[in-house]
């Protein structure tokens, strides 16, 4: 995860700063050069899309390889608590330099983007009511109903934050 942010974080910021010089300078060019912007700006725009794809990528990645994986490397669960903490540390400091980068940037309606488009995926109605039928369907309607409960507490903090 190191090496990764450390690939990832000055090539996000210079990314950043080419969008934003790009904009900047549209601000003063005339009309019909608008066309040109444009030309230049969709590019450095679809890697600034990419950088944030990719990272939704990577952090999905190192959780379920730590949910799934680690647990059958690592056999001494204090040592295997404190990986998930520092992983989790990681992606939440990597999350944190992304917003900063992104702070003061014309580009930052874009990270907006990233995150309804991300925690989207997070809160899914069609899944739990899914979820809901099949123990419906089992007969278990009443023992599942805490755990929906709880599934439905924590995505409703998502559907606040991004609706």
């Amino acid at each position: 995860m190191e090496i990764f942010e450390k690939a990832y974080v000055p090539l996000l910021a210079k990314v950043i700063e080419k969008f934003d010089k790009v904009h900047s300078d549209q601000l003063i060019v005339a009309k019909d050069a608008r066309e040109r912007y444009a030309a230049q700006l969709l590019p450095i725009q679809g890697a600034l899309d990419e950088l944030l794809y990719i990272f939704d990528e990577i952090m999905i990645a190192y959780v379920m390889r730590s949910m799934i994986l680690w647990p059958k490397n690592i056999e001494n669960r204090n040592i295997l608590n404190k990986a998930y903490s520092i992983l989790f540390s990681k992606i939440a400091n990597i999350s944190i330099l992304i917003a900063q980068a992104f702070e003061h940037s014309y580009s930052k309606i874009l990270l907006g983007k990233f995150e309804n488009i991300t925690m989207s995926r997070t809160y899914m109605t069609q899944k739990l009511l899914k979820h809901k039928d099949i123990f419906k369907n089992a007969n278990m309607e009443k023992e599942s109903e805490e755990l929906m409960d709880s599934i439905w507490k924590i995505h409703r903090e998502c559907i606040l934050e991004f609706s």
